[in-house]
């Protein structure tokens, strides 16, 4: 069959055992009831469409890896000299009922709030909270900073370089440390907790300290706990905010900072710098912003973003 043919030669590509299991797992469950019987030479657009019906309203996402997953299949077949066209996306989409994606919003904390909040973390002496500080200063995707390895650090220059098979957008990232990152780094090294003491991990697993670093869970409930359900990502958006409106660096700055994939694929195959002496004075003004050493003046957009929440707490304080 074609598709465990193309499932086989991928698997070396994927990122780990789980990422494979899913993809040709997705397709034994959704398109092989379907397809399953049919030549590749003959699955056509009508074919997928139908086999997608039931799950494109209901199983957005799911029915979209479907999707991409036979498409990519009939490219494989393509490539074997077993089918002469491929399965363009789109032609399918367009014969289907539109899906309204919502879009996922984050809770980020109140730019005012931030200082106040971060200080009630740096009070707090476990491996999960410096996990999440760590994580905060960096302002990275929740996992990156609580899956750091000690041999991904140049500490001697301030840098860490992350692999690509660690990052999103399957790039090197390199992050210029911030003087409190760097800082937080040096205190686990000097002075370890007894689980941290000869792991490759900056903030290992309780139970397996030398083979993982803590769990997902671990730092969720210490957001929980001391935020309000705050996320990482909500942390993100407020770095993002705060770039914006407290600080004049460019956005292709911050984008980097970030870990943004650029759109642009013309400017990103020719972009050279990364930013890294511009991204180094980023972070330190953040950390600054964080430990309360710079002023947090009212903005227009502060403004806004209280009389939002005065708005809100009305609402719900008010009888029904």
């Amino acid at each position: 069959m074609a598709a465990e043919a193309c499932w086989q030669e991928k698997l070396p590509t994927f990122k780990n055992q789980k990422h494979g299991h899913q993809y040709i797992t997705t397709l034994r469950t959704y398109a092989y009831p379907f397809i399953a019987k049919t030549a590749i030479t003959d699955v056509d657009h009508a074919a997928v469409k139908e086999l997608l019906r039931s799950i494109w309203l209901t199983k957005k996402e799911t029915a979209s890896r479907v999707l991409q997953r036979v498409a990519d299949v009939c490219s494989w077949a393509v490539s074997e000299g077993l089918r002469e066209a491929e399965l363009p996306r789109n032609v399918v989409r367009r014969g289907l009922p539109k899906q309204n994606k919502k879009v996922t919003s984050y809770a980020a904390v109140p730019l005012e709030d931030a200082p106040a909040m971060y200080a009630k973390l740096a009070e707090q002496d476990s491996s999960a909270a410096n996990a999440l500080r760590f994580q905060i200063l960096t302002a990275l995707r929740p996992g990156v900073g609580r899956t750091a390895q000690w041999s991904e650090f140049d500490l001697e220059n301030g840098l860490w370089n992350i692999p690509a098979e660690r990052m999103k957008v399957d790039e090197e990232h390199i992050v210029p440390l911030s003087p409190g990152a760097l800082t937080l780094m040096k205190m686990i090294k000097v002075m370890p907790l007894d689980i941290e003491r000869g792991s490759p991990f900056l903030f290992p697993s309780p139970r397996k300290p030398m083979e993982l670093a803590i769990s997902d869970t671990s730092v969720t409930l210490v957001s929980k706990k001391l935020m309000d359900g705050i996320t990482l990502h909500g942390w993100r958006s407020t770095f993002e905010d705060w770039a914006a409106e407290y600080t004049d660096f460019p956005e292709s700055v911050i984008d980097a900072a970030m870990a943004h994939k650029q759109e642009d694929a013309v400017k990103a195959a020719y972009r050279r710098t990364k930013f890294l002496e511009q991204r180094l004075d980023l972070m330190a003004q953040w950390n600054d912003f964080l430990e309360g050493r710079i002023e947090v003046r009212e903005t227009l957009d502060g403004l806004h973003r209280k009389r939002l929440r005065e708005m809100q707490q009305r609402r719900q304080t008010s009888p029904e």
